[in-house]
């Protein structure tokens, strides 16, 4: 999928959210806006954690190494 597709079908799912919060309640509508918002900055900062780490290679289990046999 391209990228402006991708970007038009989460502002569309966004424009979508929002109204269905927006037709709850005012203190419910609040609540749920707050803890979306906690939940968002807790996966930026998980992401910007992962960034700053450098990636490495894992083992692969099920191959052998370069064995020498005598």
């Amino acid at each position: 999928m391209n990228e402006t597709k991708l970007k038009n079908l989460i502002k569309y799912k966004m424009n979508v959210v929002e109204s269905i919060i927006d037709g709850l309640p005012a203190k419910m509508s609040e609540d749920v806006k707050n803890l979306s918002r906690i939940i968002l900055e807790g996966v930026n900062e998980s992401l910007q954690e992962q960034k700053k780490k450098p990636v490495s290679k894992s083992k692969s289990k099920d191959k052998l190494e370069n064995i020498t046999i005598d």
